[in-house]
């Protein structure tokens, strides 16, 4: 069966039932994207050393986190606060769809960018991502 074939069948299913297709992939996404964040944010994981650089730009002591803007740690903040700290390293490096597959560590950089960032932890935040 093709993509578009299932899209076909999609369109003419009742809505409730399109509702309930709706929520069913939500939570398998969530459930994959969960099982992906533990493997890569456990011990010799491929998220650790990222994990690792975000809490030294956290940790405003270091001496590496001078190089970046009072604006730039609070954006790192507040995506710990939304993401949580096991997750926020891993999205930071992510290509992110509706930041057009941007890594919020590129945007971070600009206001505009950090603009862009807070609308998506707004939407995470409201469950609307």
């Amino acid at each position: 069966m093709t993509v578009e074939a299932i899209k076909d069948l999609i369109e003419h299913l009742p809505l409730d039932d399109q509702v309930l297709l709706a929520r069913w992939l939500g939570d398998r996404d969530r459930q994959t994207w969960d099982a992906e964040i533990e493997r890569d944010f456990s011990a010799g994981g491929a998220g650790m050393a990222l994990l690792d650089e975000v809490d030294a730009l956290i940790d405003l002591r270091d001496p590496a986190a001078a190089s970046h803007s009072q604006d730039e740690i609070a954006m790192v903040r507040r995506a710990t606060e939304v993401l949580g700290a096991d997750h926020v390293a891993r999205w930071m490096r992510s290509g992110i769809p509706s930041l057009d597959n941007q890594t919020p560590y590129a945007l971070i950089k600009t206001e505009d960018g950090r603009e862009q960032i807070e609308r998506v932890l707004l939407k995470i935040e409201h469950g609307v991502y």
